[in-house]
């Protein structure tokens, strides 16, 4: 199944949980670094400061960051 960029937090459980990034913690390490190399390369777009993409990106960076120092 593939999931659309920005998910629709009304559509079911799991697309809500990913749209207020719920879901970043149970990520397996390889889906975190996966998806934060793929939508990093999205910001070079002319997005706004709090666009959600910048958040879930931010977000996924921090994630990786704290799993990489438990190691």
């Amino acid at each position: 199944m593939t999931k659309v960029l920005i998910p629709n937090p009304l559509q079911s459980d799991s697309e809500y949980d990913r749209y207020y990034h719920y879901d970043i913690p149970n990520l397996e390490l390889s889906d975190v670094r996966d998806e934060l190399y793929a939508l990093r390369c999205l910001l070079w777009w002319d997005l706004p400061g709090g666009h959600w993409l910048r958040e879930r990106v931010r977000l996924l960076g921090i994630e990786l960051s704290k799993r990489r120092d438990n190691k």
